[in-house]
Formats: C-alpha cells, sequence, structure tokens
C-alpha cells in the first residue's frame, strides 16, 4: 500500500508539471514567433518605405531632367523660329528683288512685234 501511495503521488504529479512545462514552452514557442514575425513585419515595412522613397527620388531626378531638356528645348526653338522668320524676309526681299529685275529685262510692249506678243503672252500665261 505504500508502494502504491507514494508512486501515485509521483505520477499524480508528474502529468500536471509535464502539462504545465508543455504549456510554458508552447507559449515560448508562440513568444519566440511573434518576435520573428514582428521583426519580419518591421523590417519588411521599413525596407518597402526605403524602396518607395528611393523610387520616388529616382523619378524626381528623371523628371526634372526632363523638364530641363523640355527648357533647353524652348530656347532652341525660339533661336530657330527667330533664325526661320530672318530667312523668310531675306526669301521675300530676294524674291521682290528677282521680280524687280525680271521686270526690267521683259521687253516692253510697244516695242515688240506680233511673234514677240505671243512669246510674251505665253510666258504671263506661265
Amino acid at each position: 500500500k505504500q508502494w502504491y501511495q507514494r508512486r501515485v503521488a509521483i505520477t499524480a504529479g508528474d502529468p500536471f508539471e509535464d502539462i504545465s512545462e508543455s504549456k510554458r514552452k508552447a507559449k515560448l514557442d508562440v513568444c519566440d514567433f511573434m518576435i520573428k514575425f514582428s521583426e519580419i513585419s518591421s523590417r519588411t515595412g521599413a525596407d518597402f518605405v526605403c524602396q518607395l522613397i528611393s523610387l520616388y527620388d529616382e523619378e524626381v531626378a528623371y523628371f526634372g531632367e526632363g523638364s530641363s531638356r523640355l527648357n533647353n528645348l524652348d530656347t532652341y526653338m525660339k533661336n530657330l523660329r527667330n533664325e526661320l522668320a530672318n530667312l523668310k524676309t531675306s526669301q521675300e526681299a530676294d524674291k521682290a528683288q528677282l521680280l524687280e529685275i525680271r521686270e526690267k529685262l521683259r521687253p516692253k510692249p510697244e516695242n515688240l512685234t506680233t511673234a514677240e506678243h505671243r512669246q510674251v503672252g505665253a510666258l504671263k500665261q506661265t
């Protein structure tokens, strides 16, 4: 009977100690898991924000470069517009001068023969 009581006393306490030890170990494992999860999520969140910031910096640089190129292009276009206006004015002056020379070189109608009148008429139609 003593042996049985001693055995019951020893074995009766062991399952409860094993259960409490298992609960403690499970709680410890859950805590470890939550700590690792928290580290991963905070690291991932911070890395994500850092990636967004670097992307933003790259876009600012890209669009800044595009803006400066457009400003340079605007200056180039203004210069080109002025040069083309000067060229057009020069061409119109050359054309007016050529028309004036042509009128001076054309024979006067009172000095022409009948055949020459026909040629002048044909030239005016073209």
